[in-house]
């Protein structure tokens, strides 16, 4: 991997697609930035002293699906490296490892047999309620199904789409089983923080399904798909959980992400089901929100960095 003898900014991940706006971010600041692109098979030297800078971990749970299947691994054992040096890391190990397993929020029942999912299913959920199916390592959308009932299930794990279809298939074997909340009206939120702090909080119409992919494309519609609020428009109870969201960000080393969470149409509470630490933004809509999150994660990654060089001047 490409190293600088200076402090630099050093991005992980393994989709060029998106990394173009923090690319043009960092153009446009002037930072020079460094990517480790870990779909490319390059090789690291653990017994060696890692380079300065800041490194920020962009890897995505989905990362196997473009034939990137161990990127997520070898990140995890690159990020322990730079931790063990005492690099300043953004998304930190333990970030990644519940980037890559879901069910580590245990806010799910996860199961891998037949038998064990529907036997699960029904002590969970009886034999009329609906629920979710998801993969433990997930990203767009991957494993997520709404079964009616046990019996809807069992059907579906009878036929051939899990068993023929690579992407049907958990990558490490995990399935989850997630209650299904009904909504007051057919959209979900997803909260955006950056260095911790809650930048605006997008609604996402969900009337056309579980899709929420952030692309300009997605919005060929009447009305837009993503509408960002916000702080004079955020509810009280909003304001209660992104206080909550906060303190587990901090508590599990994140400091950039898309926190996702629907309002339960029975009780009237905001739950969360999801948390992004690979997050990226809709252009269209904070066109009409003038927002920018990927300048202001530019910014925030440069203002680390001057900090760094900072503290080596002091140093030395």
């Amino acid at each position: 991997m490409r190293t600088e003898t200076v402090p630099t900014i050093y991005v992980i991940h393994e989709n060029d697609d998106w990394m173009v706006p923090l690319r043009s971010a960092f153009k446009t600041i002037g930072v020079n930035f460094v990517e480790w692109h870990f779909g490319n098979g390059d090789t690291f030297d653990f017994s060696s002293i890692p380079p300065q800078g800041v490194f920020y971990n962009r890897m995505s749970a989905s990362s196997h699906t473009r034939s990137h299947r161990y990127a997520a691994e070898h990140t995890h054992a690159v990020l322990e490296w730079l931790e063990l040096n005492q690099r300043r890391v953004v998304n930190n190990s333990r970030a990644l490892a519940l980037e890559t397993a879901v069910g580590s929020y245990d806010n799910a029942k996860h199961e891998t047999s037949k038998s064990k999912i529907t036997k699960q299913a029904q002590s969970i959920f009886g034999g009329d309620k609906p629920f979710i199916t998801k993969h433990n390592r997930s990203g767009k959308g991957l494993g997520v199904h709404l079964f009616k009932d046990v019996k809807d299930l069992e059907s579906y794990l009878d036929s051939d789409a899990i068993t023929v279809t690579d992407e049907e298939r958990p990558v490490d074997g995990v399935l989850l089983l997630q209650e299904y909340i009904t909504a007051p009206k057919p959209e979900i939120n997803r909260a955006e923080f950056i260095n911790g702090e809650l930048t605006y909080i997008v609604t996402i119409d969900t009337s056309n399904g579980f899709e929420l992919c952030p692309a300009d494309q997605c919005q060929i519609r009447t009305k837009p798909m993503f509408v960002i609020r916000k702080n004079d428009q955020f509810l009280e109870d909003e304001q209660v959980l992104a206080t909550k969201i906060k303190k587990f960000l901090i508590e599990n080393g994140i400091e950039i992400a898309g926190v996702e969470y629907i309002r339960d149409s029975q009780t009237n509470e905001l739950l969360v089901y999801d948390v992004n630490t690979n997050t990226n933004y809709n252009p269209s809509a904070e066109k009409v929100a003038g927002e920018a999150n990927m300048m202001k994660i530019a910014k925030f990654l440069k203002s680390e960095l001057d900090l760094l060089s900072v503290e080596d001047v002091e140093a030395d």
